[in-house]
């Protein structure tokens, strides 16, 4: 026996370019119909870019949703006619100023499928150009630096994956992603490899 819930149909509440909220009209198996708050964001493309010393290149940034300071991979959101491999190229370049060639598929995460459709297509990056600074310095406070390293050691699997930031804070280990050290970079002025 399945226990797939049935969809009779849904009716937007809330739409905008980025976000939009749909009550869906569901009925789980066994459970009485009912309406379901679902919330559908645009698809979102991340990237882990890692040098051959198997280090990370992440932006420190605040986010006033949750009032935190992190580390996050580049990332950001796939337009319309864009590909998810297209997005994470010109995510990158937008948020850092680096340049990557070409990208692969590491990881498809529904990171809250139970109230939300939020695609996050994650890709592997294996180095990069320093081209230019940031065209959205907004972005960012700052990219990994020397003077400030995140812990260096293994970091454990999966952690960066399902949320593209590592919150750093009282009682934040700075543990990242997907088995390789984070260590910072050394920010670039002119166009060279990528040897954070």
């Amino acid at each position: 026996m399945s226990s797939e819930w049935a969809v009779h149909g849904s009716r937007p509440v809330y739409t905008s370019p980025w976000v939009r909220l749909d009550l869906v009209d569901v009925e789980p198996l066994g459970r009485d119909r009912y309406e379901h708050h679902l919330v559908r964001f645009a698809p979102v493309a991340a990237v882990v870019v890692i040098n051959d010393r198997d280090e990370v290149l992440m932006m420190w940034r605040h986010r006033f949703a949750t009032g935190t300071w992190s580390w996050e991979i580049p990332s950001g959101i796939v337009e319309d006619g864009e590909s998810p491999e297209a997005a994470a190229v010109r995510e990158v370049f937008e948020e850092t100023g680096w340049q990557v060639d070409e990208v692969e598929a590491l990881a498809y995460i529904q990171p809250i499928g139970g109230m939300s459709d939020a695609e996050h297509h994650v890709f592997l990056a294996c180095g990069a150009i320093y081209v230019a600074p940031p065209v959205d310095a907004h972005e960012a406070d700052r990219l990994t630096d020397p003077m400030r390293p995140v812990k260096p050691t293994l970091c454990r699997v999966g952690r960066l994956l399902c949320c593209p930031s590592v919150p750093v804070g009282p009682g934040a280990g700075g543990e990242c992603a997907i088995g390789v050290r984070c260590i910072a970079s050394r920010g670039r002025t002119s166009s060279e490899s990528l040897t954070w």
